[in-house]
């Protein structure tokens, strides 16, 4: 299950960055919302979205499509120059073509099962992080016949690009973000859950993504631990630029938004 938990009293370097814009907001240098549970939590969740896998649905689809050819290897007629090969593959008799495997000597296709893509059968060859196996139990093939059935697999299963990614999309929306893409959002409430303590006396929010994607891959313990890292620097920068700002004796950009609102009713 990978989750991210962040409370205003916490001692880590987030929560501590956290503070610091706070500190800006009490002082009327930023807007108010930026030092908030609710708007930081939205940008981090925002950013952890952003970087679980898949980065585009274009990227998903292909992936999707790579993983089942991967394990049901189809194969054209026109891979053969040999004319009985090729009509093999074209009449698509499965029993002939096992019989054919089990009679090689060597080669990719030696000992090759001739099968119809299933589901049940995609998903027994998947690892944890849901990628097809090097090696697919049997080393199957798919001849020309079954095609139709390969190409409605994968057309099913690229439905599902996005599913990890809506594992954050409760929370995200209870935070009131509004950029999920609708590939992503067509998944909503997906596998998440989302706990709000920003009414409590140590105030915090937490997200889990329970996606089988969450669940099981090492890859989302990174991702999250990139996503905080990137937002820690971006509250200290904006801390930083702020600051720098007042210094010199220059107003903010909310400052100098607050002014001109108050201009308009002079």
């Amino acid at each position: 299950m990978i989750s991210f938990n962040v409370q205003q009293n916490a001692e880590d370097d987030l929560a501590i960055k956290f503070q610091q814009i706070v500190s800006l907001a009490k002082k009327g240098l930023v807007d108010p919302g930026m030092g908030t549970l609710s708007v930081q939590g939205k940008l981090l969740l925002e950013h952890v979205m952003k970087l679980t896998p898949p980065r585009t649905i274009e990227q998903g689809t292909e992936r999707v499509k790579k993983d089942i050819t991967k394990i049901f290897r189809p194969l054209e007629p026109t891979d053969f120059s040999n004319p009985y090969f090729s009509d093999l593959v074209t009449r698509g008799d499965p029993v002939e073509w096992d019989k054919w495997a089990s009679k090689l000597k060597k080669g990719s296709l030696r000992n090759t099962v001739a099968v119809i893509p299933t589901a049940v059968v995609h998903q027994a060859n998947r690892d944890k992080r849901g990628r097809a196996y090097s090696r697919p139990r049997p080393n199957m093939v798919t001849l020309k016949p079954q095609h139709d059935d390969l190409h409605k697999l994968i057309a099913l299963k690229q439905q599902n690009v996005g599913y990890a990614k809506a594992g954050w999309t409760r929370a995200y929306n209870e935070l009131r973000g509004d950029r999920t893409p609708e590939w992503v959002q067509r998944h909503f409430p997906g596998k998440g859950i989302f706990e709000d303590g920003r009414a409590a006396e140590n105030p915090f929010i937490a997200a889990y993504n329970q996606s089988g994607w969450g669940k099981k891959s090492e890859e989302g313990s990174r991702i999250m631990r990139n996503a905080i890292r990137a937002r820690t620097k971006a509250m200290q920068t904006y801390f930083e630029t702020v600051g720098k700002m007042v210094s010199e004796g220059k107003m903010t950009p909310f400052q100098l938004q607050q002014q001109a609102i108050a201009e308009q009713f002079q």
